[in-house]
């Protein structure tokens, strides 16, 4: 089946360009190439940027700008971070996404933004300078040449750098040809750039004076930093000449943070609520049931989480309850570490506020897969995407899982936080049994096992069997109504099995009990 969509006007770009222009005039873009910018290039202020967020006292970096836009215009952007590829045809597109699902896109009036030149790319070489960072010069330029045309200085942005100091990237416009030749490689570049530092003026760190009082200085050091090369495709722009940014080796995919340490490390809480409801028939939602005075089953969960040092917390609930469950909770909650800790200076300061985030089942979803360890999985990826569209860097390098329906103390775990934090899964078990022996207890989990459980879960069936088919090889034969969909009966058992659990870490919670 093929999808088809019709749009009055439609923009096709991924320039920092085409959405400024999307969002000035509230149109619908197609973000082919993720053409990012270079974290230095900075844009002036306007009043439209007030909008976004932005004031006339700001640094307004483009790269800045592009992912904000990229939050902003969320439901602008037609079918974002699932396109494979796109096919032009008359009066419109035919997308096809990562899942090998074709759409086709039309509109009577289509506004292209950018063409890739493939044949030419601009070369970024990138420098940290050791000695001869301090200097008012902000560019200089060699027209003349094609390979290092110009080097532009910027604020140093590295540990123990202060604002008077500059770090340099270099720029080369060259053929695909020129840019694998080894005459304008790193080495060639950073010898160039040294010596039009030198031609500019720009003299090495201070080494006293001389015996007729003159100033010593010791020689320009500049040595490369990663990435070492930036490729740019050039770009043809309706109004002007841009270019975009893609790293050595390849584009970062949208689900890969640049590097892992435990300063950076991201635990996002996946608290399931949507699925199949008990058994107990209450007025009130399932989560809400208390279990002692003033206090629920989810509010246990959402206490677990924040004792396992989760960063973020996704409560995944449909539409229809939560509203009574935020209202329960609330969108924060204090870091336990930090809240009971009695021997700090000035507490307040110190305490450490965790957002709760909110997020519904897919309506394509509902009452097709929509079991509590579908949930699960749901949580997973909008953590991953809403993350990954403010920064890479808050992409979650684990998932921590809470039930509402496994409640044990919370307190012990929390010395157990860098264990927890780890590449390494975790697990709460009781009397030697865990999740994947269908009960409600905690474990954590990466991209490997959701990529795995995922996997399980579709192994339910749809609505048509694959025993009758037709000459195309369309299944044409529908299931009984009680066997389609089997995926929203799936227990924990059927979905959280299969991982690689080497290195894994265990919690014995001696007394777990479960609402079932």
């Amino acid at each position: 089946m093929i999808n088809e969509y019709h749009f009055d006007k439609l923009i096709i770009g991924g320039s920092l360009e085409s959405l400024l222009y999307c969002f000035v005039n509230n149109c619908k873009l197609v973000l082919i190439n993720d053409l990012y910018p270079l974290e230095v290039e900075k844009v002036p202020y306007h009043n439209s940027l007030r909008l976004l967020g932005y004031s006339p006292t700001e640094i307004i970096h483009k790269s800045e700008l592009w992912d904000r836009l990229t939050l902003v215009l969320t439901g602008l952007i037609v079918i974002p971070n699932i396109l494979s590829s796109v096919r032009e045809v008359d009066g419109g597109f035919v997308v096809i996404t990562e899942h090998n699902k074709r759409i086709r896109l039309f509109s009577e009036q289509i506004l292209r933004f950018d063409v890739i030149n493939k044949k030419r790319f601009t070369v970024v070489d990138w420098f940290d300078v050791r000695s001869g960072n301090n200097h008012g010069h902000t560019i200089i330029e060699d027209p003349k040449e094609k390979f290092i045309n110009k080097i532009h200085f910027y604020t140093s942005s590295r540990a123990g750098s202060n604002k008077n100091m500059k770090d340099v990237f270099a720029v080369s416009n060259l053929s695909a040809e020129q840019s694998m030749d080894t005459n304008h490689g790193e080495g060639i570049a950073r010898l160039k750039v040294l010596g039009m530092m030198k031609d500019a003026g720009i003299r090495g760190q201070s080494n006293g004076f001389n015996k007729s009082g003159r100033r010593l200085h010791y020689a320009l050091k500049i040595e490369h930093t990663p990435p070492i090369k930036t490729y740019i495709q050039a770009i043809t722009q309706i109004r002007r000449t841009i270019a975009t940014r893609t790293r050595e080796g390849g584009p970062m995919e949208y689900n890969e943070k640049p590097f892992s340490s435990q300063a950076n490390f991201h635990l996002a809480g996946i608290i399931p609520v949507a699925g199949q409801p008990l058994d107990f028939r209450m007025p009130y939602p399932d989560p809400l049931m208390p279990i002692a005075p003033g206090y629920t089953l989810i509010e246990a969960a959402v206490i677990e989480a924040a004792h396992a040092g989760c960063n973020t917390i996704w409560i995944v609930c449909n539409d229809d309850i939560a509203p009574i469950i935020r209202h329960r909770i609330g969108d924060y909650i204090q870091d336990p570490l930090h809240f009971y800790n009695k021997y700090e200076n000035r507490l307040n300061d110190r305490r450490i506020r965790i957002p709760i985030f909110w997020v519904p089942i897919h309506p394509k979803d509902r009452d097709k897969r929509d079991c509590l360890s579908w949930s699960v999985i749901h949580g997973a990826v909008s953590a991953l995407k809403v993350s990954d569209q403010i920064s890479k860097w808050l992409i979650p390098d684990k998932y921590y899982v809470s039930f509402p329906y496994g409640l044990f103390d919370p307190r012990p775990i929390q010395k157990l936080r860098r264990q927890i934090k780890s590449k390494n899964n975790f697990y709460v078990v009781s009397d030697g049994k865990k999740v994947s022996d269908n009960l409600y207890t905690s474990f954590t989990f990466g991209k490997e096992e959701f990529v795995i459980y995922r996997r399980n879960v579709r192994k339910g069936t749809g609505m048509y069997t694959s025993e009758v088919k037709n000459e195309r090889g369309i299944p044409i034969s529908k299931l009984p109504l009680e066997e389609r969909w089997s995926a929203r009966f799936f227990e924990p058992k059927d979905v959280f099995h299969g991982a690689n659990n080497d290195g894994a870490g265990f919690y014995d919670a001696k007394r777990l009990s479960q609402y079932q």
